[in-house]
């Protein structure tokens, strides 16, 4: 009888936390793919519920998380702290990489939604634009990265899975949570030896049309299965730069320029 007694208050006080609303605590790392194969797959429960499926073909590479300093308000000195979760995915030659990220800053900033030079690098684009995956509204740029600008090649490279010169990429980005999360997808090639993609629509078509194939955006909003068992992200387990990261994210904004617009 006291057992029985037990169990039912035990029972009980779950159904009361589950009235007042408890919830799981925030978790973003990476997961194995829901009834499927894939493993290593960026995901967050919350905040929000989503997570970046690589296409069949794609292995892990590395995941972690950084913290790195993004350009505040357009300043030339001024930064912002932002918080990276990412991972890495390549084919089994390293030719093809995936690239998955979730970059967060602080309560009162959120990023930018007028992406411009800071997180093109400067760099010219052979095409951008925007599109819907799964509901949601993304912006995407194709263009070619110098090696030395590029953040993720060593973490590739250190697991057999890089090359030497620039990277022809094509990068997605979706605004989340009142654009104070945004997550970041780069697929990524070697830049085709003697070809100029400026005059080949053909080949960078073919090139996109590989990029669009090499994942999938999952949100749990839409009623996507995500991954159920995720690992916590270790700090930096890829040796990331976080100076050259900064580089290809964009700014934030916020602080005093945000209380203004609000009217406060």
């Amino acid at each position: 009888m006291t057992r029985m007694i037990m169990v039912a208050a035990v029972a009980a006080l779950l159904a009361l936390a589950a009235c007042a609303g408890v919830k799981a605590p925030l978790v973003r790392g990476v997961g194995r793919e829901a009834g499927g194969a894939a493993e290593g797959v960026l995901s967050s429960n919350a905040h929000p519920a989503m997570a970046v499926l690589p296409a069949a073909g794609f292995e892990p590479v590395a995941h972690g998380v950084t913290d790195v300093g993004v350009p505040l308000n357009s300043s030339l000195t001024a930064t912002a702290s932002a918080r990276v979760w990412y991972a890495l995915h390549a084919d089994k030659t390293g030719a093809r990489q995936l690239v998955a990220s979730l970059a967060e800053v602080g309560n009162s900033l959120e990023w930018s939604l007028n992406p411009g030079m800071i997180d093109r690098q400067g760099l010219p684009m052979l095409n951008e634009g925007a599109a819907s995956r799964a509901g949601a509204a993304l912006t995407f740029y194709t263009y070619v990265r110098p090696a030395a600008k590029d953040p993720w090649m060593r973490p590739f490279a250190d697991h057999g899975k890089g090359w030497e010169g620039g990277v022809l990429l094509r990068q997605y980005t979706w605004w989340s949570m009142a654009n104070q999360v945004k997550v970041v997808v780069e697929y990524r090639e070697p830049v085709p030896a003697g070809a100029d993609l400026s005059y080949d629509p053909t080949a960078l078509r073919a090139f996109e049309e590989r990029a669009d194939a090499a994942f999938t955006l999952l949100r749990k909003e839409r009623g996507d299965l995500l991954p159920s068992d995720v690992t916590r992200s270790r700090r930096d387990e890829a040796r990331v730069s976080p100076r050259l990261l900064a580089g290809t994210l964009g700014e934030a904004v916020g602080g005093v320029r945000l209380l203004m617009n609000e009217g406060l």
